[in-house]
C-alpha cells in the first residue's frame, strides 16, 4: 500500500487552475524554437546531457549539450510539434522529463542523485502540469519502493499489492489529464495510461474529445492506434496468431493449441510480479491441463539467455516462446501490451473470454470452464 497521507492526493486532483499560456504569433514561436534553461546538483563535471525521445519503435537524440563546472547548461533547438521528451545522461535511462515547445522557455532544475524526487520545471502551464504528475510518480515510486522490500512471505506480498499500486496511480494520473483535452501533455499523460484495462472506458472517451482538440498530436495519433488494436483483442474477438520460437528455436503457433481453453500469459524474467504467480499458474496447470487448458507464455525478454534461466529456474511446464525485440515485438504489439503481467483467456475456437484473470479470479473462472 502507498506509504504517505491520503490528504495528499486531494492537493494532487484539485482543480488544476492553469492559464493558457501560448505564443500569439505560432510562425514567430516555431522560428524562435525551445530553450531549456537548467541546474543539475550531483552532476559529473563536464557530463554530457542528452535529449531522448522514445517514442516510437526507434530511440532518438535530437540534441545534446555539456554541463558546464557547476552543472549548468542551455538546450536550443526546435521541435515539430510540442512533445514531452525525456533527459539522460547515459543513453539508457531518462532521468528526466521536459514539456518542449517552440517558442516557450522553460527553467529547469534537479538532483541527479534523486532525479525523480527532485525535478522542479517552471515557465509554462504544459511544464505546471507536467510537475503535478511528476509529483505524484513520485509518490507511486516510493509506494513501489516500499513494497519491493518485503519479504516473501509477508501479507503485502503477491502481485495484487502491485496491481493495487498501479490502479490508483493511472486513475489518479487520469484525473490530471481529464481537464486539459487541449494540452500536449494531458495528451502525453493519457497515452502514458493506456495500460490499465479498467480505465478503458475513460481512456476511449478522453482520447475521442484530444482528437477533436488536437487531431494532429504525436500522443493523439499513438492513442487512435493503441484503440484500434484494442478494440480488436477484446472479449468476443477471435485472438490475433502468434508463431514465435520457443528455446529449442522452433516456432509454436497459439492457434496450433486450438481446442483447448488456453491462456496466453505475458511475462519477463526481470517482472518481480509475472515470476511471483508462477508458483499459483503452476498448481492450476497441474489441475486444469489434463482437462483441456493449456497456457501459451511469451516473454519480453530482450536477453534469450535471461529468458530459458528464468523458466528453468521458475519450473514452467507449459509452451514458451519469445522475441527478442520485448516491447516492439509483433505480440505486444497486436495485443496492445503496455504493462505486465498481462494474459487474454481464449476458448477452444481462440476467442477471447476474458482478460487480466489471476490468482482466484483465474482459479474461479477454470472451475466453472472445466469442473
Amino acid at each position: 500500500m502507498p506509504r504517505f497521507p491520503v490528504k495528499t492526493f486531494a492537493a494532487l486532483l484539485a482543480p488544476l487552475g492553469l492559464a493558457a499560456c501560448q505564443p500569439g504569433n505560432p510562425e514567430r514561436a516555431a522560428e524562435a524554437g525551445y530553450e531549456v534553461r537548467g541546474t543539475l546538483t550531483h552532476a559529473p563535471a563536464g557530463a554530457w546531457l542528452y535529449l531522448r525521445d522514445t517514442r516510437g519503435a526507434q530511440v532518438r537524440y535530437p540534441d545534446s549539450v555539456r554541463l558546464d563546472s557547476t552543472g549548468r547548461f542551455t538546450l536550443r533547438g526546435r521541435v515539430p510539434e510540442p512533445a514531452v521528451l525525456g533527459l539522460t545522461t547515459d543513453k539508457k535511462q531518462d532521468l528526466l522529463l521536459v514539456p518542449l515547445e517552440n517558442g516557450v522557455p522553460l527553467d529547469l532544475s534537479a538532483d541527479l542523485a534523486r532525479p525523480t524526487a527532485t525535478e522542479r520545471l517552471r515557465g509554462s502551464a504544459a511544464a505546471a502540469l507536467l510537475q503535478r504528475f511528476l509529483g505524484l510518480r513520485a509518490r507511486y515510486e516510493a509506494a513501489a519502493a516500499a513494497l519491493q522490500q518485503q519479504p516473501a512471505g509477508a501479507p503485502e506480498a503477491g502481485p495484487e499489492p502491485w496491481n493495487r499500486i498501479w490502479r490508483d496511480f493511472t486513475r489518479h494520473t487520469l484525473a490530471l489529464a481529464r481537464p486539459r483535452p487541449d494540452s500536449y501533455v494531458a495528451a502525453y499523460l493519457t497515452a502514458y495510461l493506456k495500460a490499465n484495462p479498467e480505465l478503458h472506458a475513460a481512456i476511449d472517451s478522453l482520447t475521442t474529445r484530444l482528437a477533436e482538440a488536437q487531431p494532429g498530436s504525436r500522443y493523439v495519433r499513438e492513442l487512435l492506434r493503441h484503440r484500434a488494436v484494442w478494440l480488436a483483442t477484446t472479449v468476443g474477438q477471435v485472438a490475433p496468431d502468434l508463431r514465435l520460437p520457443g528455446p529449442d528455436g522452433r516456432p509454436v503457433a497459439l492457434s496450433s493449441l486450438r481446442g483447448q481453453y488456453v491462456l496466453l500469459d505475458f511475462w519477463a524474467s526481470w517482472c518481480g510480479p509475472c515470476r511471483e504467480q508462477h508458483p499459483a499458474l503452476r498448481r492450476l496447470y497441474g489441475r486444469y491441463h489434463s482437462k483441456g487448458w493449456e497456457i501459451y507464455g511469451v516473454s519480453l525478454d530482450e536477453s534469450a539467455a535471461k529468458w530459458t534461466r528464468a523458466v528453468a529456474a521458475d519450473q514452467l511446464p507449459w509452451p514458451q516462446v519469445s522475441d527478442p525485440r520485448g516491447w516492439q515485438s509483433p505480440a505486444a504489439l497486436n495485443y496492445a501490451v503496455v504493462t505486465i503481467p498481462h494474459s487474454v483467456l481464449l476458448d477452444p475456437r481462440g476467442r477471447i473470454l476474458a482478460l487480466d484473470l489471476r490468482g482466484a479470479a483465474l482459479e474461479k473462472k477454470l472451475a466453472e470452464l472445466l469442473p
